[in-house]
Parts: C-alpha cells; sequence; structure tokens
C-alpha cells in the first residue's frame, strides 16, 4: 500500500522543525539525523522517528491500561488510512507526504504498529524464533526506510539491513533487561529460560545472576553473528550512507561489547551507554574509511603505485594518517569538541610509538617510525599545526605562515622522505622547502572555501598593504589589488619551489620521484592559476587524471633513463 497525495501540507515545515527536536531530546545508542544525509532526508528520518518514538511510548506506558494503548494504536493505524482531524492531524500529514514524494512503503509503518500493539498486549515469546518474527516489525522497517529514503529497493541490500536492525534491536534488549521487566516485558524465549532453569518471577534476584549471566552471553554470540554478517551491507552503499551505516553498527556493537564486559548486577543497575569516549573511538575508525577513500582522489596517490611494493604500503599507511589528522579539524562528524577528537588522537599516536593504540593504523605508524628512523616530533609538529586551525582562524604575517606551512606541510615531507629514501644530507631542506610551496599554492586556490569555512590563511598584513577586504574573498568580482597580493603571494611559493630543487642532489632524484613528480604536479596548477591571472574566487583549478600521469611517467622515464637534466 502506497499513499498517493503530493500536496505539501500547510504546516509541514512546522511539524518538521518539530520532530527534528524531538529527535534530538532522545538518547539513541545509534545517531537519528546525520550530517552525511541531505536536508530533505533528514526531515524524512526526522518524521519516521518521531512516529515510531510516539508509538513505542504509548505501548510503553506504565499508567495506561492495555485497552488504551491497544485504542491510541489502532488511532496512528487510522490516521495512517484517513485524515481523521485532531491534534495530530497535521503531523500525520506531513509524514504521509514524505512517503508519498519519495515513493516509501508505508506498510513499514503499518508493521512497526503490529510490534508495538504486542508489546502493548505484553505477549510472551515462546521460541527464540518468535523473537526473530518479532523484530522483523519492530526494528527491520526502520532499516527498509533508510535504504528506501536513499533510492534503494536491491532486496539483497534490504536484507542485510535487516540483521544489522535485528542485532540492534536485540542489543537494545539486552541493554534494558530491567528497565524492560519491570513493565512486565521478557525479551527472553521461555525455551531458553527453560533451559537455563530461570523463573519468569524470580529472573533478577542475585541467586540467578549466574544463569542470567550464561543466557545474556548465549544471546550476545548470536547478536554478533548478525554483526558480522550485516556489516557486508558496507560494501554496497554510496559513501556517504555507508560512512552513517558503519556509526551505527560501530556503536551497537561498542554497546553490545561493553554487555558482555559487565556483570550482571551493573547490567541491571547502571545500563552501559555511548560516552564520548566512545564516540570518539567510534568516529576515528569510521574517519579512517573517508581518509583511504579521499588518499584514491588526491594528487599523492598517483605517485604512490610506481613504489615498491612495501614503501607504497608504508606511504599510503602515512597519508592516511595525515589525511584523517586534517579531517579531524576540517569536518565537523559530530557533537564532540575538535580539540577533544584531536587530544585523544595525539594519545593513540603516542600509544602507537609502543605499539599499544586500540587504532591498529597508530600501531602501524609506530612501526613505520622505527623501520625508516624517522623523528617522532614531525608527527607531533604536524598535528601541532592541524591544532593551530582550530584555535586560530587568521594568520597575522608572512613569518606565522610560513611556521604554519613548516607545521603542516614540510613535516609531511620529511616523513615520507624518510621512507623514500635518500643520500644527501641537505635533502630534508628540499622537502621543507617543497612542503611550503606547495601549501601556499593550496592556500591560494582554496581562498574561497577557506573563507566559507571562517578561515583566513592569507597574512593580515598583505589583506592590510593591498587594501583588501575580507569580505572579498569570496565576492565573484575580483579587484585588481587582490590579483596583485594574490600574485605576490605566489612569488613567495616560486622562490620557495625554486629553493627546493636547488637543494636536490642528482643521486637522490630517482628515490625520490614521488616528492619531484608531486611538486611538479603542484607548480603546474600554480602556472595555471597565475596565467589565468589568479581568478581564484570564480574558478576551481585543478588538473585531469592524465595530465597528472603524464608527470608522474615523464619522472619515472628520466630517472630510469638518467634524464634528470631535462626540465
Amino acid at each position: 500500500m502506497k499513499t498517493t497525495t503530493l500536496t505539501k501540507p500547510i504546516g509541514f515545515e512546522n511539524e518538521v522543525k518539530k520532530a527534528i527536536q524531538f529527535s534530538k531530546n532522545h538518547y539513541e545508542n545509534f545517531p537519528v539525523l546525520s550530517l552525511f544525509f541531505s536536508k530533505e532526508q533528514n526531515n524524512s528520518i526526522a518524521l519516521i522517528y518521531k512516529f515510531a518514538r510516539l508509538s513505542d511510548d504509548i505501548a510503553d506506558s506504565k499508567d495506561s491500561p492495555i485497552y488504551n494503548k491497544i485504542v491510541q494504536l489502532d488511532l496512528f493505524r487510522m490516521q495512517l488510512e484517513n485524515d481523521v482531524p485532531n491534534e495530530m492531524q497535521e503531523f500525520f500529514r506531513s509524514l504521509k507526504y514524505v512517503f508519498a514524494k519519495n515513493n516509501l512503503n508505508i506498510e513499514n509503518l503499518f508493521n512497526l504498529l503490529k510490534a508495538f500493539k504486542f508489546d502493548a498486549e505484553m505477549k510472551e515469546f515462546e521460541k527464540y524464533d518468535d523473537i526473530l518474527n518479532y523484530t522483523k516489525n519492530s526494528a527491520n522497517p526502520i532499516g527498509k526506510l533508510i535504504l528506501e529514503i536513499h533510492g534503494i529497493q536491491n532486496q539483497e541490500i534490504h536484507q542485510l539491513a535487516d540483521k544489522i536492525t535485528t542485532a540492534l534491536q536485540l542489543t537494545n534488549f539486552l541493554q534494558d533487561i530491567k528497565s524492560d521487566y519491570e513493565r512486565n516485558r521478557i525479551y527472553f524465549a521461555n525455551e531458553n529460560l527453560k533451559q537455563y532453569d530461570l523463573e519468569k518471577d524470580k529472573l533478577l534476584e542475585e541467586q540467578n545472576h549466574p544463569k542470567l549471566a550464561e543466557i545474556v552471553n548465549k544471546y550476545s554470540e548470536k547478536i554478533e553473528e548478525f554483526y558480522r554478517e550485516g556489516s557486508r551491507i558496507t560494501k554496497y552503499l554510496p559513501l556517504k550512507l555507508r560512512v552513517q551505516i558503519k556509526l551505527t553498527i560501530l556503536g551497537g556493537w561498542r554497546i553490545l561489547k561493553k554487555i558482555k564486559q559487565s556483570s550482571i548486577k551493573n547490567l541491571l543497575e547502571n545500563p552501559p551507554k555511548l560516552n564520548n569516549f566512545d564516540r570518539i573511538k567510534i568516529l576515528l575508525e569510521v574517519m579512517l574509511e573517508i581518509s583511504k577513500n579521499k588518499n584514491r582522489e588526491s594528487n599523492f596517490y598517483y605517485t604512490f603505485k610506481f613504489l615498491p611494493k612495501e614503501k607504497s604500503k608504508d606511504i599510503e599507511d602515512f597519508y592516511t594518517f595525515a589525511r584523517m589528522s586534517d579531517e579531524i579539524v576540517d569536518k565537523t562528524l559530530t557533537n564532540l569538541p575538535k580539540d577533544i577528537t584531536l587530544v585523544n588522537w595525539q594519545n593513540e599516536l603516542e600509544l602507537g610509538f609502543n605499539g599499544k593504540s586500540t587504532i591498529e593504523l597508530m600501531n602501524r605508524i609506530g612501526k613505520i617510525r622505527e623501520k625508516y628512523d624517522i623523528n617522532g616530533l614531525y608527527f607531533f609538529e604536524l598535528l601541532r599545526g592541524l591544532e593551530r586551525d582550530i584555535l586560530q582562524d587568521r594568520i597575522k604575517d608572512f613569518a606565522e605562515l610560513e611556521s604554519y606551512a613548516y607545521d603542516v606541510a614540510s613535516t609531511v615531507g620529511l616523513i615520507s622522505l624518510k621512507i623514500f629514501g635518500y643520500t644527501s644530507p641537505i635533502a630534508p631542506s628540499f622537502a621543507i622547502n617543497l612542503g611550503k610551496a606547495l601549501q601556499i599554492i593550496n592556500i591560494i586556490r582554496d581562498v574561497r572555501e577557506d573563507y566559507l569555512m571562517r578561515r583566513i590563511y592569507i597574512p593580515l598584513t598583505f589583506l592590510e598593504e593591498f587594501g583588501v577586504k575580507e569580505s572579498e574573498l569570496m565576492e565573484k568580482r575580483v579587484r585588481p589589488q587582490m590579483k596583485e597580493m594574490l600574485s605576490i603571494l605566489g612569488k613567495k611559493a616560486e622562490d620557495f619551489y625554486y629553493k627546493a630543487f636547488d637543494s636536490l642532489y642528482e643521486k637522490d632524484k630517482k628515490t625520490l620521484f614521488p616528492a619531484v613528480a608531486m611538486g611538479k604536479i603542484y607548480f603546474e596548477l600554480y602556472k595555471k592559476m597565475k596565467e589565468d591571472n589568479f581568478n581564484v574566487i570564480e574558478n576551481r583549478y585543478s588538473l585531469t587524471k592524465n595530465e597528472k600521469l603524464k608527470i608522474v611517467f615523464w619522472e619515472i622515464v628520466k630517472g630510469k633513463l638518467g634524464l634528470w637534466k631535462l626540465q
């Protein structure tokens, strides 16, 4: 059954606003709304969540008689089927509107109501399979609707989503054993209670805790299997949805881990929840996936593929670390403070140097540091530079810009240099100067994007000297003064670039070809901007994949044939 009306209700915007606030006011093991979803998608999810939560609250009410609960849930069903004039009329109109507009299957809502009616009637589960059948109505519809909102109708993907939502529901049952019991609900099958010789009216008594622990462990094993099987869904999802689903999976899995580690007494008295530390850990793990994907889109990726296999893997791990460090300060993925997330990331780096980090990437970074005898200070200088992006949004003068460029770019070069290998004692000068050049080129190219993120990397002394207002950094019309200012800043980048190559010895060019190629890719980008008179506000400059590969291949050929003097 699908709704057909496509007329936007008069009170739609107001109902969406109230639903979003409603979603934010309720705790869940997983995020309800997502920064990875569009505004329209989040609006739909907020309305669906409010419907599900209100229905659940009706079924959960301790004070309401069973008959009243059934009547209220039946009224919700009627309001899905018809336009019933009452205080919820505008909400249901808005809810049915998003179902019609997005071609969502409204049977999913009717299935939710079946599960809530089951709860309201306080029915029991005779067999474990009865619990799984219950989750088909209580949890699986939500997963299906999230996929449908993203236009995914593939039934195999829907089946994997069913496993995840089932796992999340069963995890919630173990999390809420006591609160459910107080509402006369037991989400263990009678056959399992009998198997462990547990009587319902004595289920939570302390002498039964060892038996209760056994049944909790048994259910936990089954839940883990659902998480493992369902996790395959991430292979088939677009990146933003994949990241959000992975956040949800890891959140539920983390709760389950806490349940398994908890005593029954503690589980009953203090049901585990996700704290900020948990959220940071989960966020960092998911951001690793984002960083790995972005590595493949970056200029650096094209140079790594021509390195020996071991070095290629090591440099890719390091760039994943660097990329992710940057993501922490650039992206607002949760409501957690960026500085706290960065401090936790730095702590994990320190642990990784000793092989004791809970993040496997950090342990690999520790091994890379040891294998190539890399100065550990470089890693922390990199994080120090990124911390500046959190603590300050303006650069005072060019000296401060040069210091910042060293921290966030030259350190990356110095670490990469050790991995690539070199013999000349002045090779580090190549990395330092090239890093500064590339960072300034980035700053020129990204003037508008940085301003929209409320950051200005062009020194304030430059803005003052050329009479350029900060607001001009995003205006389409670029005055000659601004182009002159960017030209002078570009000349600084050129000076660093030529200084870098002046300190590169012939014997190091064969091993350092990735850095050489990277420098030339960026310098070609710079020349495009310069030839176009730095029209960076209106244009986004880049090189094509073929242009990048041509530069990389040419540097390799020159190395093989000894043609380094050909520029």
